[in-house]
């Protein structure tokens, strides 16, 4: 199966923004996927303008080769109006086989993905949730949904200040490193100590 032929087919499907037919797509033409040189792909998809598109077709090669690294890529898809991409991590968190099932996740990428293709429908009669009322359903998940984003935000601001803190303590670290070097430069205060100090000891000694 040609590359460019698969690469035209899910930019239909993504144009469509029809979730269930890429991953019926995906499954159908697995093993061709597996057939194609990692590196010949990559160089397909190099210059394709849609970055949500480009995201999303990394995301497929990674998964197919086994890494979760596709997890940040169909993410990153995601963030870049790939709507199909949120009905995949969905899928890969509601019982797929790379990552551990986790309902939280399943039902916050299907309600997003749900409400961006306007078919909140499906997703409060498909919902574990779902006791009749719709109104209270969607309430609840925008919620649900400013909670996560709240708590990715903080996450984000919290490894920012640990990577300025971490990189202090590198700086300092270097800065007392470069202090010790000058220190035992020659005319350097811990150079002249030390010479003064071997120097009595010699003295001491003719004495």
């Amino acid at each position: 199966m040609d590359i460019q032929w698969f690469i035209n087919e899910i930019k239909t499907i993504n144009e469509d923004c029809n979730g269930d037919a890429f991953i019926e797509f995906l499954d159908e033409h697995h093993n061709y996927i597996c057939d194609y040189d990692k590196k010949e792909y990559l160089k397909e998809i190099e210059n394709i303008q849609d970055v949500g598109l480009k995201y999303l077709l990394h995301a497929i090669i990674e998964e197919v080769m086994g890494s979760i690294n596709c997890a940040k890529l169909y993410k990153l898809a995601s963030k870049n109006d790939c709507t199909i991409a949120l009905n995949k991590l969905a899928r890969l968190y509601d019982g797929g086989d790379m990552f551990r099932y986790d309902v939280g996740k399943a039902t916050y990428y299907y309600y997003l993905y749900h409400k961006k293709i306007n078919d909140m429908t499906a997703f409060n009669d498909s919902c574990w949730l779902n006791d009749g009322n719709d109104e209270a359903v969607s309430e609840f998940m925008e919620s649900y949904c400013g909670l996560i984003s709240q708590n990715n935000e903080l996450h984000k601001q919290c490894n920012l200040q640990t990577s300025i803190i971490q990189k202090q303590r590198d700086d300092i670290k270097k800065l007392k490193e470069r202090i010790t070097e000058l220190e035992y430069t020659p005319n350097g205060v811990g150079y002249n100590e030390c010479k003064e100090h071997f120097d009595s000891l010699i003295e001491k000694k003719l004495e």
